[in-house]
């Protein structure tokens, strides 16, 4: 391999949505194969590229990988909404 080199995304796969909608932290910090993505790092679209040539190939398109983002971002909402309303209750 000529100039081989390894990029680690940090931030969490699936992140909460007081995570993703955080006026002062933008953009967001999370894996590109995660429900939100990785928005404004520099190698996410690479990585999906580098994806084709592996066996995960067309996993971007895939109906599986839509479904798993749907699912993921729904439940991070009910997590948001869960947490909003454990915050109310503790002040009445």
């Amino acid at each position: 391999m000529k100039d081989p080199s390894i990029v680690h995304f940090t931030g969490p796969l699936h992140p909460s949505l007081a995570h993703v909608i955080n006026p002062w932290v933008q953009p967001y910090v999370a894996k590109p194969w995660g429900y939100a993505g990785a928005p404004g790092h520099p190698y996410a679209a690479e990585w999906w590229e580098t994806l084709e040539g592996t066996a995960w190939k067309g996993w971007k398109g895939s109906a599986e990988y839509e479904e798993m983002k749907r699912l993921e971002a729904n439940k991070a909402v009910t997590e948001a909404i869960n947490e909003l309303e454990n915050a109310i209750s503790k002040t009445e």
